[in-house]
């Protein structure tokens, strides 16, 4: 089974040589280095032309992540594909793992990736924080959420037939247009797949995901409730658009029936410091039923987790404001279930 690592570059070329020395040393030799840069205008060329034919380069113009992802997939040649933003990177095992735990019937392989920041140093933290979604269980969450536990576009490594699938869709006119908005196209696939096969879990630590100023996750290190209102706006507005995007490639005309616990966390941060709410219908009351029902039903929360999330609706549907921003800057901020997380995945692998 060969295996494709397609890097999507865009003005990383203080990261770029870290993700492509992380792909290059697979250990599962069987493995094609593609390297798409998005028009960048820094000096991202000249490294990737440093490497030679070690890599198989690819120079657009500058379309998005979706079209990285679609002008990636032409070239490769693998039967699995794993799409690497340029500011993360891997550990040399990773695509062995994923080999060693593919079934039949998958379309997606999903594992856990350390967080750093943008020196490389780990902050004690993975993502996602909760269960990793597995089998046909993503399927039953999609149908209720429209999400499912499931790391960010790093973490995830596709079937070619999946993609043969649901790229061709990106490229139709009507796609063009959620991209143009920038919402994220990395969310797609990962959405999709669910309605495609089964999904394949490995809980281990596989590569590293880098937090920084410029990343579309990326935090600060201070609460400022100014700029925080203008990201939760932003990512609701991200949210509604990529609910449209992942529906049309995987052809569903059913809206979920709940939204998942992390996106009425935001709506309810939102309400709290802006006083009013993102959609006509939020309110304190409404946003903390639907986030205690949404908690217990979300299968990536252990019950521990269900009851703490459960707990912070219900305080910051009742809690004076004071103390209600001090829960929305533990919200807006790294689990601190993810260094237990972390130790237990550690221990596993020892």
């Amino acid at each position: 089974m060969k295996a494709s690592i397609v890097i999507n570059n865009y003005n990383y070329a203080r990261f770029l040589s870290q993700a492509i020395e992380s792909a290059l040393a697979q250990t599962y030799s069987d493995t094609e280095v593609i390297v798409v840069d998005d028009g960048s205008t820094d000096s991202s060329a000249e490294i990737i032309k440093s490497y030679g034919n070690r890599i198989i380069p690819v120079f657009k113009n500058n379309g998005g992540q979706s079209s990285c992802y679609s002008r990636g997939f032409e070239v490769a040649n693998g039967d699995l594909v794993l799409f690497l933003d340029a500011d993360d990177y891997l550990h040399s095992h990773c695509i062995s793992e994923v080999i060693d735990n593919w079934k039949e019937g998958c379309v997606k392989a999903h594992f856990y990736l350390d967080v750093v920041d943008e020196s490389g140093v780990r902050l004690d933290a993975v993502v996602p924080s909760g269960r990793l979604g597995t089998g046909t269980n993503p399927l039953k969450m999609m149908r209720l959420f429209g999400a499912y536990c499931s790391p960010p576009g790093s973490g995830n490594v596709y079937s070619r037939d999946f993609l043969n699938k649901i790229l061709p869709m990106q490229n139709d006119t009507e796609f063009h247009r959620f991209e143009a908005m920038h919402f994220g196209g990395d969310s797609v696939p990962i959405l999709a797949a669910p309605f495609f096969g089964t999904i394949a879990a490995i809980p281990q630590i596989l590569g590293f995901y880098r937090r920084h100023t410029n990343a579309a996750g990326g935090v600060t290190s201070t609460f400022q409730p100014e700029t925080s209102m203008r990201i939760l706006k932003k990512e609701y507005e991200k949210d509604m658009i990529r609910d449209r995007a992942w529906r049309f490639v995987a052809r569903q005309a059913q809206t979920p029936k709940l939204p998942e616990p992390s996106r009425l966390k935001r709506q309810m941060c939102y309400l709290r410091l802006a006083g009013r709410g993102l959609d006509p219908g939020d309110n304190r009351l409404n946003l903390s039923a639907k986030g205690v029902l949404s908690s217990i039903w979300w299968h990536g929360y252990s019950w521990t987790q269900k009851i703490a999330v459960s707990g912070w609706f219900i305080g910051m549907a009742i809690l004076p404001s004071k103390i209600a921003r001090m829960l929305i800057r533990q919200a807006l901020g790294i689990s601190t279930r993810t260094p237990r997380l972390k130790k237990l995945l550690q221990a596993r692998v020892g």
